[in-house]
């Protein structure tokens, strides 16, 4: 099961960086993920790793007290899990959020997060 989500995360982290670096915003619609592709599985692992693992967790995890605010007064990073919430979002969401970061993506710019956004919107 968690090697599949990572699998997962790692795809929609690569499409992600994809879209972030072809910067079309209305392309949105038209990125399919892979996960039979194993070198798109590859790569997006390695992006998971490299980008996402250093708060969600190599092992999808998350942060400790994910769901109290910290210091800053914002959310930690959630679980990758069936214990977070990220499980129950279609792929086009979580693309969304990990291209726009989490206040573009809801409308709400005074939103603050320390999800960094891969893409400029």
């Amino acid at each position: 099961m968690k090697r599949g989500l990572i699998a997962g995360l790692g795809i929609v982290a690569a499409g992600g960086l994809w879209f972030a670096l072809a910067g079309d915003k209305s392309q949105a619609g038209t990125i399919r993920l892979m996960p039979g592709d194993a070198a798109i599985v590859a790569e997006g692992a390695e992006l998971y790793a490299a980008h996402c693992a250093s708060c969600h967790g190599a092992e999808l995890q998350g942060a400790p007290n994910w769901q109290s605010p910290n210091s800053g007064g914002r959310l930690p990073a959630p679980p990758h899990d069936a214990s977070g919430h990220s499980w129950h979002h279609d792929s086009a969401t979580l693309f969304a959020l990990t291209k726009l970061g989490v206040a573009e993506m809801i409308g709400d710019p005074t939103y603050k997060s320390d999800m960094p956004a891969f893409g400029k919107p």
